[in-house]
């Protein structure tokens, strides 16, 4: 409508709408609100909705300025990020809420801009009033710009200044004002300002004709936004070109808002941030037509049911597949039978998980769709190798990552190889660890700055873990050294970064660099947000660890209570989650054992060697379980069934471990001199050990071993006296005074005076 040569109106075609959007961003790059994009145009998810109305101001075809009208939803409103809290105090009161946003005007308007923008909030006014009939208004505003809003129209202050994040930490106030303002605006009618704004928005003759104009208007627009929820071709055809162009460029505006909010998404996925991630893909489903964006939508679901997966969401996860497996398209159907069937394992168990993949791995197989076969078979892989099953699930990564290779290369795969060696790492199989990190020296033959992050990522991780396993941690730390400073962003994966700060501590640990292992493990820790209890109880253990060997006695007793508590909650959960609290019950163990020897308490030590014989696994082919048992067995003074536990090593250990990197037979020798009670040749397989078969900074696996050895003879000396103990004992302390001399290792110090 015509008011003093302005054209009033709601936008209604797509140059209207589009001009409103530009003026927005020309607006809002300039107080950098918003960051430059290709289109020049500031567009929102709210923009989506069907109930959002843009209000402008324009002369001829050059559009003045502009405001959108934003009504709540189930998004809720562009307010919400900051003044969440008080929009939901409004909200219990039962008041119907509706937001002004995107407000602006041409820079060289002056004074008129005034006049306008009063026009234009009595317009955004009436059709809240009486179009769609809502009970409040608010807004966010600049505090320069307070006083002008109180003075200017009915609103009111209930909160205090806020920094807006998305707007470059922009101060905010958030002002609110009733819709039904008659009986306020009546009050000290005395007043001249008073009377002239009661009179504007009460009695001014131009209110009818701008409501006549908002109703034709709005019955155009529900007459597009009905083309919109339903495909239906008679509504189609009832609109006008200019109104299928405007369909056209609402369309736009939700595939626009698909694409931004599918990055914002990802963004936060990478970070580590899946709720925040989850949040923003279920606001835009929201906004999408029913019936239009199916397969956006399909993958939406499935980027959906990853996310509620690592939330430990699996009900969601199993709904999202359910989503899935009913689309049309069998790709999509088999992939959500795959998120089912890893939803239902954590939610019921293996045996109903496996019935579904074992029909959703049929329909892959039958269907000849090698991608969706790689990806159940590597759920399959996961649910095995997460009961502890390694062999059965090496059989289903071998699969998934043969039919991966008919598809898809090496170097958009290298997850599956980093799966496939962390199973071959559980069953101790080092050669073939080995063998998959020649794959990637062999597949990568592009320069290193040129492979893609993730592939980067997934080779220094294998090959990290390769070193760590094989003893030889000095050459592990320029591998995590090059994954935490070069190429993982603290900010943008905390959770991926974080376990390479537990992986890094460790081998820090392990070469006697106890000061900086404990700052890593600390920094690890202090991602506790975003890290599941398992891993956070792992990071524990190591620092219970380096606490013990720094005589840090009240971090120890701390760390050992927190520990104890969380594996109490680990082991009331889930039945699956029973197998891991297990493992890490083994490992504290192990500790707590190491802690009352280097303490000098026989005694308790003694009883928890006893619970550690009867209570670890020794079903596992690696030989450090088995070397385990044997010392737990020599130190209770079992010396038969040691020498049974040493045979069995001898006869049934996988040949591929003797055969590897790590020559275990010097270490063999020295326990079955234990076994034997032959001290003869004790020392010098002692010496051939260390010089030669463990790298030589290996100081803290040394450590161990020689207390150990030292424990054992102890033992074997008190039940039965030997002949060259004294010897054997004063060639003990000489080997622990080499290894500790330039190392600050308080606990180890202490010991070392005990042994007389």
């Amino acid at each position: 409508m015509l008011i003093d040569g302005t054209d009033y109106k709601i936008a209604s075609s797509t140059e209207e709408i589009k001009k409103a959007y530009e003026l927005v961003y020309e607006n809002y790059i300039e107080k950098e609100f918003c960051k430059l994009n290709i289109h020049k145009m500031r567009i929102f998810l709210f923009d989506s909705l069907s109930s959002t109305r843009t209000f402008i101001a324009k002369e001829g075809d050059n559009v003045l300025a502009t405001v959108t009208l934003v009504f709540d939803s189930s998004i809720g409103l562009p307010a919400e990020g900051i003044f969440k809290d008080r929009l939901d105090q409004l909200r219990n009161k039962g008041e119907n809420i509706c937001e002004i946003s995107k407000l602006s005007t041409q820079r060289d308007l002056g004074v008129k801009s005034l006049k306008i923008l009063n026009i234009l909030f009595r317009s955004c006014w009436l059709y809240a009033k009486h179009i769609n009939p809502h009970s409040l208004f608010c807004i966010m505003v600049e505090p320069q710009n307070e006083n002008f809003y109180l003075k200017s129209f009915f609103f009111e202050k209930n909160t205090e200044l806020r920094i807006d994040p998305k707007a470059n930490e922009a101060s905010s106030i958030l002002l609110e004002m009733p819709l039904d303002l008659k009986e306020k605006a009546s009050l000290n009618l005395n007043n001249k300002r008073n009377l002239k704004r009661y009179r504007f928005h009460f009695e001014d003759p131009t209110i009818n004709k701008i409501m006549e104009f908002q109703k034709m208007t709005e019955e155009n627009i529900l007459k597009i936004n009905l083309s919109l929820k339903e495909p239906r071709s008679n509504a189609t055809l009832a609109l006008t070109g200019q109104e299928k162009k405007f369909l056209e460029f609402k369309f736009f505006i939700i595939q626009y808002n698909l694409n931004q909010i599918s990055k914002m998404a990802l963004s936060h996925s990478s970070k580590g941030w899946h709720r925040e991630a989850t949040e923003s893909y279920e606001n835009l489903m929201k906004t999408l037509p029913t019936w239009a964006f199916r397969k956006e939508k399909d993958e939406i679901y499935e980027k959906l049911g990853d996310m509620f997966f690592l939330l430990g969401e699996y009900k969601k996860t199993f709904e999202m597949g359910g989503k899935m497996k009913n689309s049309s398209v069998q790709r999509t159907s088999i992939i959500g039978r795959n998120l089912q069937g890893l939803a239902q394992y954590f939610l019921t168990g293996k045996k109903p998980a496996l019935e579904i993949l074992d029909k959703s791995e049929k329909l892959a197989h039958d269907s000849e769709d090698n991608i969706v076969l790689y990806k159940c078979l590597h759920i399959k892989a996961m649910i095995h190798n997460h009961l502890g099953e390694y062999e059965v699930a090496l059989e289903y990564i071998k699969a998934s990552i043969t039919a991966c290779e008919k598809v898809m290369p090496f170097n958009e795969s290298t997850w599956l190889y980093t799966t496939a060696y962390g199973i071959n790492e559980h069953l101790g199989k080092i050669k073939s660890c080995k063998e998959i990190i020649n794959l990637f020296l062999k597949n990568i033959s592009i320069p290193e700055t040129d492979l893609d992050l993730k592939n980067r990522i997934n080779f220094y991780t294998c090959m990290a873990r390769y070193y760590s396993i094989s003893l030889q941690h000095i050459k592990s730390l320029p591998a995590y050294e090059t994954i935490l400073y070069q190429l993982i962003k603290r900010d943008e994966s905390p959770l991926n970064y974080s376990v390479h700060l537990s992986n890094y501590a460790k081998s820090l640990l392990a070469i006697g660099d106890l000061k900086k292992s404990y700052q890593v493990i600390q920094e690890a820790l202090d991602f506790k947000d975003h890290i599941p209890l398992n891993s956070q109880i792992s990071y524990l253990i190591t620092k219970y660890e380096i606490a013990l060997f720094m005589d840090y006695k009240e971090d120890e007793q701390l760390i050992q209570k927190i520990i104890t508590e969380k594996l109490k909650g680990l082991n009331e959960t889930t039945k699956e989650n029973k197998q891991i609290y297990a493992g890490y019950q083994l490992s504290f163990l192990q500790i707590q054992i190491s802690s009352l020897q280097l303490k000098g308490n026989s005694k308790e030590s003694t009883n928890l060697l006893k619970n550690f014989v009867e209570t670890s696994s020794i079903t596992r082919p690696q030989l450090s379980g088995n070397m385990d048992q044997t010392t737990a067995l020599l130190l209770l003074n079992k010396t038969a069934k040691a020498k049974k536990m040493i045979h069995k090593n001898l006869t049934s250990l996988e040949t591929e471990i003797i055969q590897s990197d790590i020559n275990n037979q010097p270490l063999i020798s020295i326990y079955e001199n234990l076994v034997k009670q032959s001290y003869d040749c004790l020392i010098e397989n002692i010496k051939s050990i260390f010089e030669n078969d463990i790298d030589q900074n290996q100081l803290i696996s040394k450590v161990l071993i020689l207390m150990n050895i030292f424990l054992i003879l102890q033992q074997q000396n008190l039940k039965k006296e030997i002949s060259n103990y004294t010897t054997v004992k004063e060639e003990l302390r000489h080997l622990f005074s080499q290894l500790i001399v330039h190392k600050d290792i308080p606990a180890i110090k202490k010991f070392l005076h005990t042994i007389q």
